[in-house]
């Protein structure tokens, strides 16, 4: 059911359908991102249940050292799938970490991600690669950190979950008086939703963790908080670095964590279709956000 909306949900979604169109990279770390996710928490279940799994952590770190070969935040997956994959080994009672754990670990959370980030400079620079390297770092590392112009689209951290300053695509005021552009503007059903569900997730897990072992006090399944806390953690990673970041931002930043609230709230709606109230809920939300993405199709 979850996978099912999550889809829905991405199909009228504004700010994903411009980037697709546009042709933008973002969407490729996305994608490998998320599947790195996947394949991460995969490599978790098949641990705590006694097998090694090892392959599903090699794809995860796999998909996740493509995710930064695209984007430099592409990091935030890495460190995330490096982060569950050592608590996981640590938490497993059943097989303390041994050697080869080690040797598996290094190998797809460093080994991996060095060559998949390596390779594409080593196809450009055939003289003198190191020194043209570390230059090339050097001088990126430069302009995002001193980067001090400012932009008519820019807009602060606090403001994005909030949809309240999108980016114009494309602009036109023509002499008829028409105003003709591609805005890379959320859905705002969806987008807003979302944040919702973040403040009601927070709640939950609180709530949970305050109350634990009371009867009655669970609102989901222990087995299913997780995965919950899993979501929102990477919805962290890649959202509250940008409060200590003092330079222009864009709302199109926010896209890793937004991708984690959609998978939150896709979970909490596919929660809600368990009851008949809940069923016409969910169903008049999602009716709601297509109609609205039906309006708004024509901007994006």
């Amino acid at each position: 059911r979850a996978g099912l909306i999550m889809a829905f949900l991405l199909s009228v979604e504004g700010i994903f359908i411009v980037y697709s169109r546009t042709g933008l990279i973002d969407g490729f770390m996305l994608l490998f991102g998320l599947a790195a996710l996947g394949f991460s928490w995969q490599f978790r279940k098949e641990r705590l249940t006694g097998k090694r799994a090892w392959r599903y952590l090699v794809l995860a770190g796999l998909l996740a050292s493509l995710a930064v070969a695209v984007k430099w935040i592409g990091l935030g997956f890495l460190a995330i799938v490096a982060v569950i994959t050592i608590l996981t080994m640590l938490t497993d009672r059943e097989r303390p970490i041994d050697l080869a754990d080690l040797l598996v670990y290094s190998t797809t959370c460093v080994a991996i991600p060095a060559i998949v980030y390596t390779l594409p400079f080593v196809a450009n620079w055939q003289t003198d690669f190191w020194g043209s390297f570390i230059e090339w770092h050097r001088q990126v590392w430069v302009i995002m950190t001193g980067f001090e112009a400012t932009h008519p689209y820019g807009s602060a951290w606090w403001s994005w979950p909030l949809l309240i300053r999108p980016v114009w695509f494309y602009y036109e005021n023509t002499s008829s008086g028409q105003i003709v552009g591609v805005a890379g503007l959320g859905n705002p059903v969806v987008w807003w939703g979302s944040t919702v569900v973040l403040v009601y997730t927070v709640e939950v897990i609180l709530y949970t963790l305050i109350f634990r072992g009371r009867s009655g006090s669970q609102i989901i399944p222990r087995e299913q908080l997780a995965p919950v806390v899993y979501l929102l953690a990477g919805w962290a990673v890649f959202y509250l670095p940008w409060i200590l970041i003092d330079r222009v931002a864009f709302i199109y930043y926010y896209m890793a964590s937004y991708l984690c609230a959609l998978l939150l709230t896709s979970f909490w709606l596919g929660q809600a279709l368990k009851t008949k109230s809940g069923q016409i809920i969910t169903i008049t939300a999602l009716l709601v956000a297509f109609l609205i993405g039906c309006a708004f199709a024509p901007i994006w």
